[in-house]
């Protein structure tokens, strides 16, 4: 009965919190990182992408193993290739992710590098890609694969046009 009480008491303290940080979660803090001078519906844009590449982990069991703020950052690096350069021009975007590196110690350039390449994967066996995107997309050998050297546009009309 001790025991019970103790958990409830645990519980109550971290008010049933108790699930692990999604990609979801990563996203929403890495997203704070964007220029403070990039407009609402541009930061909207990269948002609601990000999320809709982070939530196409969940069809691909090999990333089950790859971090929840591997797959957010690779989410949110997808969704920038469909960004204006007019609205967020490389110089801005180097910096973003300069932040990212340095505020985060993030080092694990690989993974993000390979699950960029899967969620892409994952895109272009969608139905959103199948029924709506596919006219406005280039073929499936150009999905990026690194992060400084991407071609693709994205899975939408690109954001600020």
């Amino acid at each position: 009965e001790t025991m019970i009480e103790m958990e409830n008491i645990i519980l109550a303290a971290l008010k049933w919190r108790m699930n692990p940080p999604t990609p979801a979660m990563f996203i929403g803090e890495l997203i704070k990182f964007l220029p403070a001078n990039l407009g609402m519906n541009v930061r909207s844009c990269i948002c609601e992408r990000a999320i809709f590449f982070s939530e196409l982990a969940v069809f691909d069991y090999t990333l089950v193993l790859h971090r929840p703020s591997s797959i957010a950052l690779a989410s949110i690096l997808n969704a920038l290739d469909g960004v204006n350069s007019n609205e967020f021009s490389s110089w801005a975007r180097s910096n973003f992710l300069g932040d990212i590196a340095y505020l985060t110690e993030f080092g694990c350039i690989e993974e993000v590098e390979s699950t960029r390449g899967k969620l892409w994967e994952s895109y272009y066996d969608s139905e959103q890609f199948k029924t709506t995107d596919k006219a406005q997309l280039p073929m499936e050998g150009e999905i990026p694969s690194t992060l400084s050297n991407s071609k693709v546009q994205g899975p939408y009309q690109s954001c600020g046009e």
